[in-house]
């Protein structure tokens, strides 16, 4: 969506994606179990982002949201442990100059609040007879967490 008059212009843009990996048949001839869970659930179903860019006369500036659903990650110890990565929010703004046809620049920052993914974490071992799953975040340098819990 697109807002203009005379000096200026917003542009409005949101894309929204939904993919569920499966695996037909039978893998277990080409992938460990390990790999075959990964194929399936590591990357996550929900991918989105959402942009605003403002624009007068020769500058601009450009803010966008990029959303990451949950995820899962399989390990390849005996207990089978299953870590799952919380759903992740990142912030990134960019402001630019078009000096004339041929130079732009521009300054801008990706994650703004310094948001990590989960680490995965490989402390369940072949010795170790119980699941165990931790997970860990590192929170921003100023303590700010965005997360969406899943279900």
């Amino acid at each position: 969506m697109t807002l203009s008059n005379h000096d200026f212009t917003t542009t409005l843009t949101t894309s929204v994606n939904y993919n569920k990996s499966e695996l037909d048949s039978d893998a277990s001839e080409y992938l460990k179990q390990q790999d075959q869970g990964d194929s399936e659930n590591q990357d996550p179903n929900w991918r989105a982002v959402v942009s605003a860019m403002h624009q007068w006369g020769p500058f601009n500036i450009l803010g966008r949201a990029r959303y990451f659903g949950c995820s899962e990650d399989t390990d390849g110890s005996p207990a089978g442990s299953i870590q799952h990565f919380e759903a992740m929010t990142f912030f990134d703004l960019e402001g630019a100059w078009q000096i004339n046809d041929n130079f732009r620049v521009s300054v801008g920052g990706r994650n703004l609040l310094d948001q990590h993914p989960e680490q995965v974490d490989r402390s369940v071992t072949a010795t170790t007879t119980a699941v165990a799953v931790s997970i860990s975040q590192r929170p921003s340098s100023t303590g700010r967490v965005v997360t969406t819990t899943c279900a």
